[in-house]
């Protein structure tokens, strides 16, 4: 299913799953595990402001399956930035 503007579902799953293997990563060790805390707020901080794109972009296209399963990601990084101590009120667009 394809809306305007080249955005896919496909591409918003894609974009969830790289922002699950994040967290799994952080939470798990796993062989992605960053070696600092920096790294990991780094990555943490350019997946929240890359999910939050894509959620403009389904609410836009009124894709709301799409923007529920984004939001959900969303307030995951929102939470472990939350903890790390990052603060959201430059960065977060939705504010939800």
């Amino acid at each position: 299913m394809e809306f305007n503007k080249g955005f896919t579902l496909k591409f918003a799953f894609d974009i969830i799953k790289k922002a699950d293997n994040v967290v799994n990563s952080i939470f798990q060790g796993g062989e992605q595990m960053p070696s600092t805390n920096l790294e990991i707020a780094k990555i943490a901080i350019d997946d929240f402001k890359e999910i939050q794109e894509y959620m403009i972009l389904a609410k836009e296209e009124h894709a709301e399956k799409t923007y529920a399963k984004l939001k959900k990601r969303y307030l995951t990084l929102k939470a472990i930035l939350n903890v790390a101590g990052v603060n959201l009120t430059d960065i977060d667009e939705i504010k939800e």
